[in-house]
């Protein structure tokens, strides 16, 4: 049976409306079926994924930890979910000012994490063909890594998902994680979520 989720993309727009609105982007044919095994091994269960999480990447752990959407959706996809976690690095480089707005915006918190969950098992053998995926929060291209030297004469070697490089990927459980360099979320987001920053972070004026 073809997988209901992993699509390829003919035709992607990012504009801010679309990455706050799912299902703008035209999907056409869909990647081929996992095998029947590995359909039946999953279970919806998440405590063994959040505690590799948990010691792993503990700080997007923290982001997406109180979020009920999130996990609830998780349990509602029958053959288990993916997860793209963001390394120590790539939540640091995000900056205090930014990672504690997300604390206090529970809402936005809730958009960025949500560009991080697939709700259906996905290899990195899968993406390594596939021109998107449909997260929770909506489509997200998919792309390759060229090495070389500046990209020439290189060939591909690696899997990108919204520009930020795969890493290695885990299985656990139900889930497959990934380990990603970056959020893979829109820039967009990420632009929201400064805009959001600086409002609440206003810069007083220096006495002459």
């Amino acid at each position: 049976m073809a997988s209901s989720a992993i699509m390829l993309l003919l035709l992607f727009s990012f504009t801010l409306c679309g990455a706050f609105s799912p299902g703008r982007y035209v999907t056409i044919s869909r990647m081929p079926a996992r095998s029947a095994t590995t359909a039946i091994r999953v279970l919806p269960i998440t405590s063994e994924v959040e505690g590799f999480l948990e010691e792993s990447y503990p700080s997007f752990r923290s982001l997406v930890r109180n979020n009920e959407k999130i996990w609830n959706a998780t349990l509602d996809a029958e053959e288990g979910y993916t997860i793209f976690a963001p390394s120590e690095d790539a939540i640091a480089a995000l900056g205090e000012e930014k990672l504690s707005h997300l604390r206090d915006d529970a809402e936005l918190a809730h958009i960025v994490a949500s560009y991080h969950f697939i709700n259906e098992l996905v290899t990195e053998e899968e993406l390594s063909v596939a021109g998107g995926v449909v997260t929770q929060g909506g489509t997200l291209p998919v792309g390759q890594q060229t090495c070389g030297i500046f990209g020439l004469g290189g060939k591909e070697c690696g899997v990108t998902i919204n520009e930020a490089n795969l890493v290695k990927s885990s299985e656990i459980s139900n889930c497959i994680i990934h380990e990603v360099d970056s959020l893979v979320c829109p820039e967009s987001v990420l632009q929201h979520l400064a805009v959001m920053t600086d409002l609440n972070n206003p810069t007083e004026d220096e006495d002459p």
